[in-house]
């Protein structure tokens, strides 16, 4: 009866004597896992037959067993007679045989659930390392409780976070938090991934330094160990955003460019009879001409004591500023004709040079004396020597300079601009005008103190018919002209910093080419 079970049992058995390790008996499944006959094997060894790969497996393996009596489970390495290796699980115990001491071993072949696991753990490696390559970060949530479970490194270079302050938490919880951050609440959110399959959203995330940022999440159910699992894979789309803004104010600026266009055609005609007029009346009152002479003699009137009524009333003054305004005006309006048009007249300047002209016009113009005298204002010049020359148009440049030059001087000068708790060097209005060069380009800085920008409005100071100004006051034109001016006009960049409070800096950037 004994005899059948041991030669029926598929896994290998055998019987050695413990004083040499030779076979005894083996049953047909030794033969089919090893291939030797029962008659190969007579008076030889597992080790004279080399069926062991690591012969310091067989020396720990007696060891054991003579140590314990039995062994369970003992891996190592097995040669068949053919030389094929493989992975076995051996069991053992001491027996007698016909009162011989003996061994009876076990052998089960595991290649196949060694392979396994090892396809197991490539598979889990290779996932790992998919799972952690990519920029993108990727979270697994439980999609019963919305915790996390799993999530990638990439966690730490977008957010800030380790893995390990992560997982725990739950769905939403490094949303920023603002009403338009989270769209639908996480159980409305499964209901909706049921429904409708996977989930596209951009909202605002919070990194762990407080700092936020815009992301894109795709979001999706999936079945994972035979468990609903919510897969999110988030995406920093910060970059994607300032280009959206920065395409849509580009389309402000070429908006402005035709509107530019048709408001100066439109102002040109009354403008022009504006300044006719305006001549034509200071002719008439001051010249001698027959005309005048005939009229005043018809009505009885002293010239020279018409003449001197206008001189003591300073209405010809009144006539002259009319003139004048209309001057500036007309060039306004050529400068923005010449907004819509593709080539323009160009000639070499020095940019310092064009910088002091606008400052000694800044210095005379009418509309900055009204509230102070912008000579009081100091200049602080740092300029490069030996600026290479630029091409450009000067004219433009000096109104792009001059509408930074006023804006800067109204705010020094506002209300508003006092900083009590500064040094006393501070207390007082300043520019800093800065040029120098680099890669082939030209660099323009204006900076003044006693005012500053926030950042919120840093975002619109250079959108059309932005103001900050009363009604009345401002048109939200000037830095808008002088944006398209600079980038359009002469393929630049302008951009603007502060601190929020205490400095403005504007700064130009112009190619040489």
């Amino acid at each position: 009866k004994f005899s059948k079970i041991f030669q029926t049992i598929p896994e290998s058995i055998s019987i050695n004597t413990v004083e040499t390790g030779e076979f005894i008996e083996i049953n047909w499944g030794f033969e089919k896992m090893y291939g030797y006959t029962k008659e190969e094997l007579r008076d030889k060894t597992s080790l004279d037959l080399g069926m062991w790969k690591e012969p310091e497996d067989r020396k720990r393996y007696k060891a054991l067993l003579k140590k314990e009596g039995s062994i369970r489970n003992f891996k190592s390495v097995g040669i068949t007679k053919s030389g094929v290796k493989f992975f076995e699980n051996i069991s053992a115990a001491l027996i007698q045989v016909d009162g011989e001491n003996c061994i009876l071993t076990i052998v089960e072949d595991i290649t196949k659930q060694k392979k396994a696991e090892e396809d197991l753990k490539n598979s889990e490696r290779n996932y790992r390392e998919i799972f952690n390559s990519g920029n993108d970060v990727i979270f697994i949530h439980d999609a019963e409780t919305q915790i996390v479970l799993d999530v990638n490194e990439s966690v730490f270079k977008m957010y800030g976070y380790k893995k390990e302050e992560v997982i725990g938490n739950k769905l939403g919880s490094l949303s920023s938090n603002l009403p338009f951050s989270l769209t639908v609440s996480p159980i409305a959110l499964i209901d909706k991934l049921t429904i409708e399959g996977s989930q596209i959203f951009e909202w605002e995330e919070k990194k762990k330094n407080g700092e936020l940022f815009w992301v894109e999440e795709i979001i999706k159910l999936s079945i994972i160990n035979n468990k609903k699992m919510i897969l999110t894979v988030v995406r920093d789309i910060s970059q994607r955003k300032k280009l959206q803004e920065s395409m849509i104010h580009s389309e402000k600026m070429l908006s402005l460019g035709g509107l530019a266009a048709g408001m100066a055609h439109e102002i040109n005609n009354p403008l022009a009879g504006i300044m006719q007029n305006a001549q034509v009346i200071s002719n008439r009152l001051t010249k001698n001409t027959p005309k005048n002479i005939e009229a005043a003699e018809k009505l009885g009137l002293d010239l020279e004591v018409m003449r001197s009524f206008l001189e003591e009333r300073k209405i010809l003054n009144q006539l002259n500023r009319i003139r004048e305004a209309g001057s500036r005006a007309a060039e306004i309006v050529a400068n923005m004709l010449s907004f819509a048009r593709k080539e323009q007249s160009r000639s070499s300047h020095n940019i310092s040079e064009l910088l002091d002209k606008t400052v000694e016009m800044a210095g005379s113009d009418y509309s900055l004396k009204k509230n102070f005298d912008f000579r009081s204002i100091k200049i602080i010049r740092e300029y490069e020597e030996n600026l290479p020359l630029l091409m450009c148009d000067p004219g433009q440049l000096q109104q792009v300079f001059f509408n930074i030059l006023k804006n800067g001087a109204e705010a020094m000068h506002a209300p508003s601009a006092n900083l009590s708790n500064a040094p006393e060097i501070l207390e007082k209005p300043q520019f800093i005008l800065r040029t120098f060069s680099f890669a082939e380009k030209v660099c323009i800085e204006i900076e003044n103190n006693l005012s500053g920008i926030s950042e919120e409005l840093q975002k619109k100071i250079f959108d059309p018919f932005f103001t900050t100004k009363p009604v009345g006051e401002g048109t939200g034109l000037g830095l808008s002209v002088s944006y398209f001016i600079i980038h359009e006009t002469h393929k630049g960049e302008m951009k603007v910093e502060s601190d929020g409070s205490s400095w403005v800096k504007f700064i130009i950037e112009l190619p040489f080419k």
